[in-house]
């Protein structure tokens, strides 16, 4: 038997040797219990982990629990913790950090935050992927060439004083359907939903949809009101195609959304909501359409194939003989429509064209509505007779009328409906050049004259404008910098201040010579303008992003176009701009304004677009 001196001592021994270096190890390395969690995508048990940020000490720790809040729904406190993580780790904040800042920030409507976050990302690690899409001219021209025949939005004004949506039409009985977003205060019916945070879907039954001044309603029986509830669709059987979430979270502690058949079954007695084949524990799908004949959908999720948060599908209906439909060969848009962020609420217009709501393509405010051909995998914005500043979404076809909703006028959500000029959208959409002789297209640099347009009648159409269409006049406002004379423009530069506002300050498109690296001629006025900017406000940047046509190899064509970003950098810095506010991307012929692919016919014009070189001033955000 040990002496108790001995058993002492070997007390002391465990200790030193083995308990104490445990401990030591333990507090080099900081807890990383919210990041297992999300590891395991259990984003609820990752969230409950900490009481307070300072408790966390790792910047892989925060970064984890940004994310479970993100994928939680709870935006705000995301990009907080984002905030956080990139004031106290400077050094970790990484790309993947600035893209989720980036996502979150266009969710809370941070618009200039975003898109100085969206200039970032796509000049470093993510300049391949298609963050948010840059309107280029023939997206304003195209836009207005179908406003010009599409007319003002009707405004239908709902009698309540809530937010209304996604109006739907039931062809079988004439009856017309919409949503708003409803509180209710008692009991299970709380006023957020855990799908979304917003108020949850009601479904109204309109009783005098054809009233010019109000569209009254009443809530519609038989629906789900507790949980996330939005019609998208009525077939010829009667069927409802309900978005709606179901009552189990999945492994990764989410309640998925899904697309279920909602009619009344005589068997049971009731109505019932019955699944039409998607996989429920996988992935979000929503928001379920089809075309006229049926034999089409279209929808959007988060399955695999997607290039953003949500994408838009297309799939083949069958029908059994009680009216059942089943979907199947899920197929992607594609990245000409799709971007990384989330697309919504899409319909078929033709067989071909559809219509759809989107982040990611930059428009004129924070979701647009955009046309797009599948066959021709082209895309065209709805034009700013439709969208706004503000949020477009929930397009729909009724009785040959465009519907969507907007919250243009007070930030309040409200239906409006317009003529829909089909063959007007597929002319824009199908239209094609002239076939040309390609064998003649000359090899050596080719100087044409810049063709730098000046409206003459700017200041006379911004007069009317500020007072028939206010949103519209601060829309055209931000562009008028760019149309002004240069002598104007010099003389509103050299008044810039502290109270500027770096978004209001656009400038012209540069154009190459073909194989060049030089900018033409006519444009240097316009690189002295930017200099002149940057010299009074040297808390702004430039971002420089250079393209090619597509004529050459890929790997050259990337290189050339580095070379014209940093010639421009070199003209800057020349002028006396600081380093620090010059930031330089060759995008080589990833991102051709037109159609002229590689062995397209197109003229020099035509590619001579693509040889450009866009300048975007932005804060420098300081970490």
């Amino acid at each position: 038997m040990l002496k108790p001196e001995y058993i002492f001592l070997w007390i002391l021994f465990h200790l030193s040797a083995v308990e104490l270096p445990k401990s030591i190890s333990k507090r080099g390395k900081p807890s990383l219990a919210a990041t297992e969690f999300v590891q395991k995508y259990q984003y609820k048990s990752a969230i409950e982990t900490y009481g307070e940020l300072a408790d966390i000490k790792s910047a892989t720790e925060m970064r984890s629990l940004a994310m479970a809040f993100a994928e939680m729904g709870y935006n705000d406190t995301a990009y907080k913790v984002f905030q956080a993580l990139n004031k106290k780790y400077p050094d970790s904040f990484a790309a993947i950090d600035q893209l989720q800042s980036f996502f979150i920030a266009r969710r809370l409507g941070k618009y200039s935050i975003s898109d100085s976050l969206a200039s970032i990302v796509k000049s470093g690690d993510f300049s391949a992927s298609p963050v948010i899409s840059q309107p280029q001219p023939d997206f304003l021209e195209n836009g207005n060439r179908l406003n010009e025949r599409m007319g003002l939005p009707e405004l239908k004004k709902f009698e309540s004083t809530l937010d209304q949506y996604l109006p739907v039409f039931d062809s079988k009985n004439g009856t017309y359907y919409y949503h708003e977003r409803k509180p209710v205060y008692s009991g299970l019916l709380n006023s957020n939903s855990e799908l979304d945070g917003m108020a949850y879907g009601k479904i109204l039954k309109a009783t005098d949809w054809f009233d010019s001044l109000s569209v009254k309603g009443k809530i519609e029986s038989n629906q789900i009101l507790n949980r996330h509830f939005e019609l998208s669709f009525i077939d010829s059987f009667g069927n409802k195609y309900i978005t709606t979430g179901h009552k189990l979270v999945n492994d990764q502690d989410k309640y998925l959304l899904d697309v279920f058949r909602y009619y009344y079954s005589r068997k049971a007695g009731k109505y019932v909501l019955e699944p039409i084949g998607f996989d429920k524990w996988l992935y979000n799908v929503s928001s379920l359409s089809m075309n006229e004949s049926q034999t089409k959908a279209i929808f959007c999720s988060d399955m695999d194939g997607t290039i953003g948060k949500a994408d838009v599908f297309t799939a083949d209906v069958a029908w059994n003989s009680d009216g059942k439909p089943t979907v199947s060969n899920y197929t992607a848009l594609g990245e000409a429509a799709n971007s990384i962020l989330s697309e919504s609420d899409p319909i078929f217009i033709t067989d071909d064209i559809v219509a759809f709501a989107t982040e990611g393509h930059t428009g004129y405010g924070g979701t647009d509505i955009y046309f797009y051909s599948i066959e021709k995998a082209k895309l065209l914005n709805a034009g700013k007779m439709v969208n706004s500043t503000g949020n477009e979404y929930s397009p729909k076809i009724i009785n040959d009328r465009f519907y969507f909703s907007s919250n243009k006028i007070n930030n309040r959500y409200r239906i409006y409906s317009t003529n829909l000029p089909v063959t007007l959208i597929e002319s824009i959409l199908y239209e094609t050049p002239e076939e040309i002789d390609t064998t003649q297209i000359v090899e050596e640099p080719v100087i044409v004259e810049a063709q730098i347009v000046k409206n003459q009648t700017m200041q006379e159409m911004m007069d009317n404008l500020s007072v028939s269409e206010p949103m519209k006049y601060d829309y055209a406002k931000r562009l008028s910098f760019v149309l002004l004379p240069d002598s104007v423009r010099k003389q509103m530069i050299d008044s810039v201040n502290d109270q500027s506002d770096y978004g209001f300050f656009q400038f012209v498109t540069l154009l190459h010579p073909q194989a060049d690296m030089l900018i033409e001629k006519e444009f240097e006025s316009e690189l002295n303008l930017v200099g002149a900017l940057l010299s009074k406000r040297k808390d702004w940047a430039v971002e420089i992003r250079s393209h090619t046509d597509s004529r050459g190899s890929a790997i050259s064509n990337k290189r050339l176009s580095q070379k014209r970003a940093d010639f421009v950098v070199n003209y800057l810095k020349n002028l006396g701009v600081n380093e620090n506010q010059l930031f330089s991307v060759g995008m080589g012929e990833s991102y051709l304004i037109n159609h002229c692919l590689d062995d397209a016919p197109c003229t020099d014009a035509e590619h001579r677009r693509n040889r450009r070189t866009e300048l975007i001033i932005k804060p420098i955000i300081k970490k």
